[in-house]
């Protein structure tokens, strides 16, 4: 397939001229056949360039006339050294265990007779395990001056949403309440809170639906 210029094609007597856009298959002791429309490059612009946990889920718009699809994994400051190589029937890909680093995802149509078309390049971040939220407020150990209390945690970037259990022990297994799909970084209760000791902690969730561990436990007290 010929992305700039043209190329020459001689076998014997035989001669092709393949132009920018168009595509052949050469096979030694078969005569050349004529030049085509080379594959569609995939469309990878709506397509994640992140994940977390090492996994690599992408899902893109089928090629009408693609019969499969070539997925490579390169390193972003070495586009040469290929780290994965695989053939898929469906616009589909999912891979696991990758190291954290910088990447990109190379993506090419194949047809009925084999022929590749040209990469679809999507730059990609693979980021180790999901982190926890760092708990802010109330300060560890606060006695509150109201009973409908503010609780705010730092927010992470590779998740879309919160999830803060506030207990009346230290093993959460008293009194949990649970707040989830919080997209906040920050809960306000609405109803008030009887007079006592809490613990709250809070785990974050990626678009994936992937949890971290949770973060630090923290106490605060609301007198009577």
């Amino acid at each position: 397939e010929v992305e700039h210029g043209e190329v020459s094609v001689v076998a014997g007597s035989d001669h092709r001229t393949v132009s920018t856009g168009l595509a052949m298959v050469v096979e030694s002791g078969k005569p050349l056949g004529e030049p085509s429309q080379g594959m569609m490059r995939p469309d990878v612009t709506n397509l994640s360039k992140s994940s977390v946990n090492g996994e690599v889920n992408l899902h893109w718009s089928p090629i009408s006339d693609a019969s499969a699809y070539r997925a490579q994994l390169v390193y972003a400051a070495d586009t040469y050294l290929v780290l994965l190589d695989q053939k898929v029937t469906e616009p589909k890909l999912a891979w696991n265990n990758i190291s954290p680093g910088l990447y990109k995802i190379r993506l090419r149509s194949v047809d009925s007779k084999g022929l590749e078309g040209l990469n679809a390049e999507l730059p990609f971040v693979v980021q180790g395990a999901l982190a926890a939220p760092l708990s802010n407020s109330p300060v560890d150990g606060a006695t509150l001056p109201n009973n409908t209390p503010w609780i705010a945690w730092s927010r992470v970037d590779e998740a879309n949403s919160y999830t803060l259990q506030v207990a009346k022990d230290a093993t959460f297994k008293t009194g949990v309440q649970e707040f989830s799909h919080l997209v906040n970084n920050y809960h306000k209760y609405s109803e008030s809170l009887p007079a006592g000791d809490y613990y709250w902690r809070v785990l974050s969730v990626s678009p994936k639906q992937v949890k971290s561990p949770f973060g630090e436990v923290r106490t605060f007290k609301i007198n009577d």
